[in-house]
């Protein structure tokens, strides 16, 4: 029993006693069976994450998971890819291996959340759209307000032919509609049913060399923005002067890119730090009422859009 204690986290055993069992674990290479636990009805110390939008995603699931190892707790990651198919399968694999928690990211075409994740433990969803109506846990990334600040400044200098690369137009809508003027996107959907394998470079190359003329571009991210910011160079043509570039997440290289690029930092870090920490509570208080929490990015103004 004493061991049992020590590999499930117990605070119940004497430090001398915790490092003598660890030690012979580890001379014997000794593993606790999840399989095993999860068929006992035992926490497996394992907790489901599902998400799709993988550069902003991974970052905020790396800081999440080194939040919850020191817990005993390891990730068990499926990307999506945005298909409600595959979240529907990962969440039948989460529920069969009897996960201590879930963790996912939702999206408003996955339909009604709380049947979706009808038959989890303890879910936590975070997404960038508000979803009232979900009865668990629940943070939501308010991109709108973001794009709304980086808007304002590009139109209050000029810059009124504005585009989107990429899938999230939902997010750039509520922008316009609030600014008051006519809604202008490029949408370089390639695949439509599996957004994250469209070439949003090339289709904006495609639509410039076509004779497009646009005063401004938001990107799809910030590796995106970096290519496209090159192909402007090579083409001679002037950043921000003639189109100003703004990129998504705020990865360190946007800051020593030339020039420096204009983003909106998601704080995918932050994302980590409350997902974490929503799920160790609730697993310690499971009959507490749901959390709502809420992320405000930010716009971040640099060289390729300061004008």
């Amino acid at each position: 029993m004493t061991v049992t204690r020590v590999f499930r986290g117990d605070c119940n055993v004497a430090p001398a006693t915790r490092k003598k069992v660890e030690e012979a674990a580890a001379s014997l290479n000794y593993h606790p069976n999840p399989n095993a636990r999860a068929l006992r009805g035992c926490a497996t110390r394992t907790i489901g994450v599902i998400a799709s939008n993988v550069e902003f995603a991974s970052r905020a699931i790396r800081h999440m998971s080194v939040q919850l190892m020191p817990h005993r707790y390891i990730s068990c990651i499926i990307d999506s890819l945005g298909d409600r198919k595959i979240v529907e399968y990962g969440l039948a694999e989460v529920a069969s291996r009897n996960m201590d928690a879930l963790i996912m990211e939702y999206r408003t075409g996955y339909g009604d959340l709380d049947k979706l994740v009808k038959y989890q433990k303890n879910p936590v969803i975070f997404s960038f759209h508000q979803n009232q109506d979900f009865s668990g846990d629940y943070c939501y990334i308010d991109l709108e307000s973001a794009y709304l600040d980086a808007i304002k400044y590009l139109v209050e200098h000029g810059k009124k032919n504005i585009y989107k690369l990429g899938h999230s137009l939902n997010f750039f809508r509520a922008p316009f509609r609030q600014y008051g003027f006519e809604q202008n996107w490029l949408n370089t959907s390639l695949f439509p049913s599996k957004p994250h394998f469209a070439n949003h470079v090339e289709a904006f190359v495609s639509f410039i060399e076509n004779g497009g003329k646009l005063d401004a571009v938001f990107c799809e991210n910030d590796l995106s923005a970096a290519l496209i910011c090159n192909y402007l160079h090579n083409k001679k043509i002037r950043i921000p002067q003639d189109i100003a570039v703004i990129g998504l997440s705020n990865r360190s290289l946007s800051r020593h890119l030339s020039p420096p690029l204009s983003t909106i930092d998601t704080k995918p870090e932050l994302l980590g730090d409350i997902l974490s920490g929503l799920t160790l509570f609730r697993l310690r208080n499971p009959d507490a009422p749901p959390q709502r929490k809420y992320i405000k990015p930010e716009f971040i103004l640099r060289e390729s859009s300061l004008i």
